[in-house]
């Protein structure tokens, strides 16, 4: 793992939010953290990220906000692609997965607030938590995280988003969710 990807992490749980007046501002806000220049790589799709958020900027609130719903809330007859890590690895929503994660957070003195403990966005923070903590100890951590949980169920997970959403940034979100996902378990 390394450090210069929290950026990245946080871009990825800001994208992740729930729609609201602000949303697209607190992302603009994530992507200008990133220094472009550590990734040059044609493969991490930054600037198809742009492009797409500012192709969002002209949708009614609304039509992001269904987008959002349907892929990671409320879709009948299911939701396409629920953002919990046991959903993805158990087939239910709390389970063994989500009481290890809650544990590990505790371990650290975490509690999460207002989402389950498995949600895509509290296991991406948690990784920013450890990432900015800089030690040995938070490193470990940290790849260890990345093997036994995030590796587990984003890479499918990210494909998902990327066949099922209607709307190009939640497909680049997928997207560059895959790319980073890719590079930490070449790393670990």
């Amino acid at each position: 793992m390394h450090k210069d990807n929290t950026a990245l992490y946080r871009l990825l749980a800001q994208a992740l939010t729930y729609p609201d007046q602000h949303f697209i501002a607190n992302v603009q806000v994530a992507v200008g953290k990133i220094d472009v220049e550590l990734y040059d790589d044609a493969s991490l799709p930054l600037g198809a990220l742009v492009q797409e958020l500012g192709k969002l900027s002209s949708l009614p609130l609304d039509q992001v906000q269904g987008e959002h719903t349907r892929l990671f809330i409320n879709a009948y007859p299911h939701v396409p692609c629920p953002p919990y890590e046991s959903a993805y690895r158990e087939g239910e929503l709390l389970g063994v997965a989500a009481e290890q994660v809650d544990a590990l957070y505790r371990e650290w003195g975490l509690v999460v607030e207002g989402e389950q403990v498995d949600h895509v966005g509290a296991e991406l923070e948690f990784i920013v938590f450890l990432l900015t903590l800089d030690t040995p100890k938070a490193r470990d951590a940290a790849e260890t995280f990345t093997r036994d949980h995030l590796a587990r169920w984003l890479p499918r997970w990210a494909d998902d988003v990327v066949r099922e959403s209607h709307l190009g940034f939640y497909r680049v979100v997928g997207q560059l969710m895959m790319v980073i996902l890719q590079g930490e378990l070449e790393r670990v």
